[in-house]
């Protein structure tokens, strides 16, 4: 063995056994990795292909926000076999593979076949039903104001050609929702005069179009000035229509006449009052005005007498419009009938459009009285003298003019005309004569009659005295032409037979 110096800088020394060792433990090192890889391209395949799975949910609902009870069938894409679920179960679908769902519920329209979105695990879906009722129009005032009851026009079709619907089908939504009216349903469905619909008229029949109008009232709070949209949609269907309007201030205008300083009028009578709107205080115009009276009459003595009061008041105009920062006046002729008994008017007039809230009104109260009755009777002599002839039995003939006078604005009914005795010793109809045209006649407004009294001895025979004094009366009964009590007026007559 050649000599060996360790601590010598010469010499060529090779360790052929620690070099050997490197080269198997770098190989070592290579086989390790390579089985690690393969053992996680393994395992990464294995979870792919079998544990990466995702919960999917579903949540369905009808348009009213409501949970419907569904059936789910899931599909596995080129696959048949369906896997059925309920709207309230959850299912662990496989990522890496593609699905399809369809949903269907009683009485609802089926979801057609949709893909699953893994990204999207929580799945909401909106079920509507087949319901054959669509509205075709939708139409509001443009400008409204607040505090106004307004009404707005739907045109609703039935399309379907066996089913009614109804009004009460459809759901109103959109900025108004908060609204006191939409939020409390009190809302109403009216027609064109704003009478709320029945029952009956609610319904819409198959194959029929109806025009009918919601009404309700704009609230009052400020914070509504401004654009406002308003959808009216069919109950449990996504078939709806929009409309807008603006909401605005009331404008402030003052309502005035001179009617609620009249407080006493006769019959017979005519006067004329005024009333102004004033819209000075306004940018804008004041247009559809409308001016209309509602008073009634109540009798002071027959509650059994009526009069129609729309024959009292006449307007010079109903219909109105005011320039912005203008003011207009217009007249109110009353007129009192000749023949309105004593009683009391009682009314309002009123200011509408609109734009306001509740009508101005302004309230009035005219009593009526009754004229003077001015029927006047009288005689042109009350003292006449005729002559008696004993020779042949009778006396000579004098007239006495009976005068009826209706100096009043209405007709005037007598009832009779007749003789009265004055005395229990004489038959006055032994002496006069009237004329029996006068018994239930009638004297016209503003006329007078005459009738003619004849004085003269009528049947003689059988008196034992015949010539001296005899006292009479006329008595004349009419109706008040007014009350239409029953009056009797005595007209004296002395008749001197010599």
């Amino acid at each position: 063995m050649p000599d060996f110096d360790p601590f010598g800088g010469g010499g060529n020394y090779e360790n052929k056994s620690v070099k050997k060792d490197n080269t198997n433990l770098m190989e070592m090192i290579k086989k390790i990795i390579i089985i690690v890889i393969v053992l996680a391209v393994i395992g990464g395949l294995i979870y792919f292909l079998f544990f990466n799975t995702t919960e999917i949910s579903f949540t369905v609902k009808n348009t009213e926000k409501k949970n419907v009870i569904a059936q789910i069938n899931i599909t596995e894409v080129g696959k048949t076999k369906t896997t059925t679920i309920s709207s309230d179960e959850t299912i662990k679908l496989n990522k890496s593979k593609n699905y399809t769902y369809k949903i269907t519920a009683k009485d609802y329209a089926p979801i057609k076949s949709t893909s699953i979105n893994f990204e999207d695990p929580e799945i909401s879906v909106i079920l509507t039903k087949d319901i054959k009722l669509n509205i075709t129009t939708f139409t509001c005032p443009t400008t409204v104001y607040l505090g106004q009851t307004i009404k707005c026009e739907l045109q609703l079709k039935n399309v379907s050609g066996s089913q009614d619907y109804n009004v009460d089908n459809l759901i109103f939504e959109g900025d108004i929702i908060s609204w006191p009216d939409f939020a409390n349903k009190t809302y109403s469905f009216v027609d064109i005069s704003n009478e709320p619909l029945s029952g009956a008229r609610k319904r819409i029949t198959a194959q029929e179009t109806i025009t009918t109008f919601i009404s309700f009232t704009i609230p009052t709070d400020k914070k509504y000035l401004k654009n406002q949209k308003i959808i009216a949609r069919v109950e449990y269907t996504n078939n709806k229509k929009d409309t807008n309007f603006l909401v605005a201030e009331t404008p402030i205008i003052t309502f005035s006449s001179t009617i609620s300083s009249t407080t006493e009028m006769t019959s017979g009578t005519e006067i004329s009052k005024t009333y102004t709107i004033d819209n000075s205080k306004n940018k804008t115009d004041l247009s559809d005005l409308k001016i209309s009276i509602d008073a009634n009459y109540i009798p002071t003595v027959d509650a059994n007498y009526s009069f129609d009061t729309n024959q009292i008041f006449k307007l010079n105009s109903q219909y109105l419009s005011v320039d912005p920062s203008d003011k207009t006046q217009g007249t109110i002729t009353i007129q009192i009938p000749n023949n309105l008994k004593s009683g009391k008017i009682v009314g309002k007039l009123y200011l509408d459009s609109p734009m306001f809230a509740e009508p101005k009104e302004i309230s009035f109260t005219i009593n009526i009285k009754e004229p003077n009755n001015d029927f006047i009777i009288t005689l042109s002599k009350q003292t006449e003298t005729i002559n008696y002839d004993a020779n042949l039995g009778n006396t000579t003939i004098k007239t006495i003019d009976l005068k009826l006078d209706n100096k009043n604005l209405v007709p005037v009914h007598i009832d009779n005309i007749t003789i009265e005795n004055s005395t229990g010793t004489t038959d006055c109809n032994n002496w006069i004569i009237i004329p029996t045209i006068y018994n239930n006649y009638n004297i016209q407004p503003k006329d007078n009659q005459t009738a003619i009294i004849q004085l003269k001895g009528i049947d003689l025979t059988g008196l034992t005295s015949v010539t001296g004094t005899k006292i009479c009366a006329l008595k004349i009964k009419y109706a008040h032409p007014f009350t239409e009590e029953t009056i009797t007026v005595l007209r004296n007559i002395i008749i001197n037979v010599e």
